[in-house]
């Protein structure tokens, strides 16, 4: 996720699927640096909560940095 754009993009997908569970949907930032996704997470966990979605972070980024196989 990487504008408040693609939450629209996400739920006319969502629409044409119809009776999708949006909690199991799971919403993630898009960055290298765990700067750039702490920036993002901020407005994104507010989106998903007005959205119905679940949030989850790229915690291997935060652990490993932006490394290859990780």
């Amino acid at each position: 996720m990487d504008q408040t754009s693609h939450f629209n993009e996400i739920r006319e997908i969502l629409d044409k699927l119809r009776k999708v569970d949006t909690g199991r949907v799971l919403i993630m930032p898009q960055g290298k640096t765990v700067k750039q996704l702490r920036n993002k997470a901020r407005w994104i966990v507010e989106m998903c909560k007005k959205n119905g979605f679940g949030y989850t972070p790229r915690l291997h980024i935060e652990l490993y940095g932006n490394r290859r196989g990780t």
